[in-house]
C-alpha cells in the first residue's frame, strides 16, 4: 500500500512538472494585417478590439485615428488586458516600430486563451506578413 502511494505521488509530481513546462513554452503569435482585413472583421461584427498604443509623452487628450478604437499607453495596457474577454481578437496599432508586447501582457493574454495578436499595417501599401 505504501509503495502504491509513493508511485501515485511521483506520478502527480511528474504530471505537474510536465504541464507547467508545456505551458511556459507557449508563445504569443504576432500577425501583421491589412486595413481591409480589419474592415472585414468590423463588418462581420466579430469580437475585435482595436487598441492604439501611444507613448507616455503623448497627450491624453489626443484623438484616436481609427473610429471606435481605444487609445491606450503601453503602461496602461497591462491593466487593460486583464479585463479582455477570452477569445477576443486584439488588433494593435502603434506609431513606432515596436511590434512586441510586455512579457506580463503576453502571459495574461495566453492565460485568457488568446494565442495571437494582430498588428495593423502602417501603410495601406504594405503586404501583410506573419511575425513570430
Amino acid at each position: 500500500m505504501q509503495t502504491l502511494f509513493i508511485l501515485y505521488v511521483l506520478y502527480a509530481i511528474v504530471t505537474l512538472i510536465w504541464t507547467s513546462a508545456r505551458r511556459s513554452r507557449a508563445e504569443l503569435r504576432h500577425v501583421v494585417i491589412s486595413h481591409d482585413w480589419l474592415n472585414e472583421r468590423a463588418a462581420l461584427k466579430t469580437n475585435s478590439i482595436v487598441i492604439e498604443l501611444h507613448s507616455e509623452e503623448r497627450s491624453s487628450a489626443a484623438a484616436a485615428t481609427i473610429p471606435g478604437s481605444l487609445l491606450v499607453s503601453r503602461a496602461e495596457l497591462v491593466r487593460l488586458v486583464s479585463w479582455t474577454p477570452p477569445g477576443s481578437i486584439l488588433v494593435f496599432k502603434e506609431q513606432g516600430e515596436g511590434r512586441r508586447l510586455d512579457s506580463n501582457v503576453e502571459r495574461t493574454l495566453l492565460d485568457l486563451g488568446i494565442g495571437a495578436v494582430y498588428w495593423l499595417n502602417k501603410s495601406r501599401d504594405e503586404v501583410p506578413r506573419r511575425q513570430s
